[in-house]
C-alpha cells in the first residue's frame, strides 16, 4: 500500500491481512469459506483505509491458503460400557458388528422394545424409516445437525472421560418428543455410541449422591427438584455454548476465603520514580474538516529521571538519585539493576530476633496468628516473626505471631519479572517511554 506525503514523497507498507478458519466438511462448503474469507479479509481492508490514514492498494504481491486434515470424532463398532455406567442400568448398548452403532442407538430410542434391547436384530426392520441421505458411517459429529433436519429428530451426545460426564453436542433442534441422548464412548482405538434411555438416571448417578430424581438441563448438567425450576433456567442457560459446570468438591476449597495475607505485609524496600520527557514534533499535515483523518501525538524522548529507595528502616533510605543526559531509559535500567543487588544483599544479611521480657509474655499467651487471625493448634505451632533488616524497636511494634507452616519468603519479583508485568499492564507515559527501550535492554544484555 501507497500513500503521498505532503513534501511530494510517497510512503510505502506491506500490511498483512488473515481470515477466520473455517471448517469444510464437502466439496461444496469450500467455495462459501473462500467468499467468506475474502470478504473478511476485505472488510478488514476497509477499515484501515476509511480511518482516514489515506493509504491506497498499490498490488497484491501474495496469497496464502493454509490447510489441513480434520478427522472429527465418530462413533463405530461395539464397546463394553464401563462398570460405573453399567451398574446405572441408563444405558442401551448395541451389540453392533458394523460402523453404524449411531443408527442402531437412535432407532432404539424411536422404537423400544421390553426385552434384549441391545440386540440389533430388534431394529433393523426400521432401518428405511430414516432419511440417510449425504450421512456416511461411521458418523461424525459435523453430520448431527445434517442428520437431525433430514429427520425431524433432535439429537444430543454427553462424553465420558475418567469418570466425569461432560456435554459434547447439544442439537439446535426444538423437538421434545423426539429428542434424543446419545453417549460417546473412546479408548483411544474405537470408539462407540449409546443410547441413554433414562437422562435423569444416568446423570444422577454420578452427580447426585442423594439418588433422588432430578430434572437435568442438557447444556449445563444442573439438576433441578422440580420440571418448572428447569423449564425457567433454560432460557437463561440457552444464551451461552453448552458446557459443565464444576463446582468445588465438598470439603475441598469449598469455602471463597481472603488468601493473599503476604500482600497486606509491608515489603521492606520501595523504589519511587519518575521521568522527564521532551515532546518532538512530527512531519505531518494539517487534518482536513471536512474528511476524516488520522490524529498524530508527538513523539516523547526521555531527558531525565529521578527515583528515591525508601525502606522501612530508614537507616537504608536513600536520598533522591537524579539523572540528565544520553540514553536516558538504558541507564535507568542499569541504576535499578544495581540497586536490586543492593538490596539482595541487605536482606540477605539478617539481623537476629530480640525478645524483651513484655514480647515473650506476648509470645507465651498469644491464641491467634497476627496475620490472619487464625487460631494455634498443636499441629501448627507458633513462630516468632520479625524483621531481617535490623529494625530495632521493641517486638510489639512491627511483630506477631504466626503458624508454624506459614512461609517468610515475601512476593519480591526480580527485576526482569517486574518489567514484564509492567510492561503488559502499562499505561502512563513513564511505563511507555520503558516500554520502548525494555526489549533493546534485555536484548543487549542477555
Amino acid at each position: 500500500m501507497v500513500r503521498n506525503i505532503e513534501d511530494g514523497t510517497k510512503e510505502k507498507t506491506t500490511p498483512h491481512f488473515r481470515s477466520k478458519t473455517y471448517t469444510s466438511l464437502e466439496n461444496d462448503d469450500n467455495e462459501h469459506n473462500l467468499n467468506e474469507a475474502f470478504q473478511k479479509m476485505n472488510g478488514s481492508l476497509e477499515e484501515l483505509i476509511h480511518k482516514g490514514s489515506n493509504w491506497v492498494v498499490n498490488k497484491v504481491l501474495g496469497l496464502e491458503v493454509n490447510t489441513v486434515k480434520y478427522t472429527p470424532i465418530s462413533g463405530s463398532s461395539y464397546m463394553k460400557l464401563p462398570s460405573k455406567l453399567y451398574s446405572s442400568h441408563s444405558i442401551t448398548n448395541i451389540k453392533n458388528e458394523d460402523r453404524k452403532c449411531f443408527l442402531w442407538s437412535v432407532l432404539a430410542a424411536l422404537h423400544p422394545v421390553e426385552r434384549n434391547l441391545d440386540r440389533v436384530s430388534h431394529y433393523m426392520k426400521y432401518e428405511d424409516s430414516l432419511n440417510l441421505t449425504g450421512i456416511d458411517f461411521p458418523v461424525s459429529l459435523p453430520k448431527f445437525e445434517k442428520f437431525e433436519k433430514q429427520n425431524n429428530l433432535s439429537i444430543n451426545v454427553f462424553g465420558w472421560e475418567d469418570g466425569e460426564i461432560f456435554p459434547l453436542y447439544m442439537t439446535k433442534m426444538s423437538n421434545g418428543s423426539n429428542e434424543i441422548d446419545l453417549l460417546y464412548l473412546s479408548d483411544g482405538k474405537y470408539s462407540h455410541y449409546c443410547w441413554i434411555k433414562n437422562l435423569s438416571r444416568f446423570l444422577g448417578y454420578t452427580h447426585n449422591k442423594s439418588h433422588t430424581k432430578l430434572h437435568y438441563c442438557h447444556r449445563c448438567l444442573h439438576g433441578f427438584i422440580r420440571q418448572d425450576l428447569l423449564d425457567a433456567h433454560r432460557p437463561y442457560c440457552e444464551r451461552f455454548d453448552f458446557q459443565k459446570v464444576q463446582y468445588p468438591k465438598e470439603g475441598e476449597d469449598d469455602i471463597l476465603r481472603f488468601k493473599d495475607y503476604h500482600k497486606t505485609m509491608k515489603v521492606p524496600f520501595a523504589i519511587y520514580a519518575d521521568f522527564e520527557a521532551l515532546a518532538c514534533k512530527l512531519d505531518t499535515c494539517s487534518p482536513s474538516p471536512n474528511t476524516a483523518s488520522t490524529t498524530h501525538h508527538p513523539k516523547f524522548e526521555a531527558c531525565g529521571y529521578a527515583y528515591q529507595v525508601v525502606c522501612t528502616n530508614a537507616n537504608y533510605s536513600k536520598a533522591p538519585v537524579i539523572y540528565r543526559g544520553k540514553n536516558v531509559v538504558k541507564h535507568f535500567f542499569e541504576s535499578m539493576i544495581q540497586e536490586e543487588d543492593n538490596i539482595g544483599n541487605i536482606l540477605a544479611d539478617a539481623e537476629p530476633l530480640i525478645m524483651s521480657t513484655n514480647t515473650e509474655n506476648k509470645f507465651k499467651d498469644a491464641t491467634n496468628c497476627y496475620v490472619c487471625g487464625t487460631l494455634f493448634s498443636k499441629t501448627s505451632g507458633k513462630v516468632r516473626d520479625h524483621s531481617h533488616i535490623g529494625v530495632r524497636v521493641p517486638f510489639k511494634e512491627f511483630i506477631g505471631l504466626r503458624p508454624k507452616m506459614y512461609s517468610l519468603i515475601y512476593d519480591i519479583k526480580n527485576g526482569e519479572e517486574l518489567l514484564e508485568k509492567e510492561k503488559r499492564t502499562a499505561k502512563g507515559l513513564p511505563n511507555v517511554l520503558l516500554i520502548n527501550k525494555y526489549d533493546i535492554f534485555i536484548i543487549n544484555n542477555t
